[in-house]
């Protein structure tokens, strides 16, 4: 009998077969034991399930406090025979998997998480595990415990499935280096371990990745990249935009970008954290457009980009056609 299970019995083994691959996402909290999100099972693995995949000494060390933590898991189960030269495709699937839903999951709401390459994965198959663990391996327990996390309401599964979906479909399709590339950007400024200040300078770089026309690199009237991040908030808004909002583009993100580029913030008190935000709900909606309009790109049509910039620059004017063609009417 497992350890955990002489702790608490109930406490049961019930993955379907013997060969199964586990990936924790740092920070991600569940209502309930398991949520479907499209092809993806997420589970609120129990204690005994967690001890056939992780070391000894991580059990022992953080027993006491798992379910505080209540760590989710990317579950694949396997059909035998699982034989050894499946461990590393499991392996680097549940990477790959786990990036695009930690993605999907930045791309919905702000919250704090941690992709599985810089904590654990593991398969375990017949007795024997595979470990291939990041540098950060236990931040699947710790961040919870420290307030380090991001909410799944059980409505947000479909919309983060089909999400997941999505950045799947483009990662396979030609000519996306460039919305990789601000992903990648978009990701890395929410990295736990990054500071306030290189996340803004990473998410100002992606604001021009996704709003600016080809070398520009100061506003324009009507149609700068700044005006462009308004106008995506302004459509996807129910309500109007908070002044302070409107206020941060008109006015204070251009300085904060000479500040940020000539390395001079110390010089001045900026709030670093709210810069944060604004520049985040921006790109969260101009990244998932972007992702549409490349899936909806004809061979011989125009650049993505291009396509919502576009869209946007009529919006001004009211026209809301040609962003409810990229991916419909936003919601509420």
């Amino acid at each position: 009998m497992l350890i955990s299970q002489q702790l608490r019995p109930n406490d049961l083994v019930r993955f379907r077969t013997p060969h199964v691959a586990l990936a924790p996402i740092a920070g991600l909290q569940i209502g309930s034991g398991a949520v479907q999100a499209g092809n993806l099972l997420l589970v609120r693995c129990n204690r005994a399930e967690w001890e056939t995949a992780e070391r000894a000494y991580v059990f022992r060390d953080w027993h006491s406090q798992y379910y505080e933590a209540n760590p989710v898991f990317i579950v694949r189960e396997y059909e035998p025979p699982f034989e050894a030269d499946k461990m590393s495709p499991a392996l680097d699937d549940l990477q790959s998997t786990g990036r695009r839903l930690v993605t999907a999951l930045r791309l919905l709401k702000p919250g704090r998480l941690l992709e599985p390459a810089y904590t654990a994965r593991f398969v375990v198959s017949d007795g024997f595990t595979v470990r291939k663990l990041g540098p950060y391996r236990t931040e699947y327990l710790t961040m919870p415990l420290d307030g380090l996390t991001w909410v799944m309401e059980e409505r947000e599964a479909v919309v983060i499935g089909r999400l997941v979906a999505t950045i799947e479909a483009v990662e396979s399709t030609l000519d996306t280096e460039g919305i990789l590339a601000t992903i990648e950007q978009f990701n890395l400024a929410h990295t736990p371990l990054v500071s306030t200040a290189l996340s803004v300078h990473l998410l100002l770089t992606a604001i021009a990745m996704v709003f600016a026309e080809e070398g520009e690199s100061a506003p324009r009237p009507g149609v700068s990249m700044y005006e462009r991040s308004l106008l995506i908030m302004r459509w996807a808004s129910p309500r109007p935009l908070d002044p302070a909002i409107e206020s941060f583009y008109r006015e204070r993100v251009q300085p904060l970008r000479n500040l940020v580029h000539h390395n001079a913030l110390a010089e001045r008190d900026v709030d670093l954290k709210e810069a944060q935000e604004m520049l985040a709900w921006a790109l969260r909606l101009g990244i998932r457009l972007l992702l549409q309009a490349h899936l909806k790109r004809s061979p011989q049509g125009p650049n993505p980009r291009r396509t919502l910039h576009e869209a946007l620059d009529r919006f001004a004017s009211g026209d809301t056609s040609g962003l409810d063609a990229i991916i419909g009417p936003p919601a509420g």
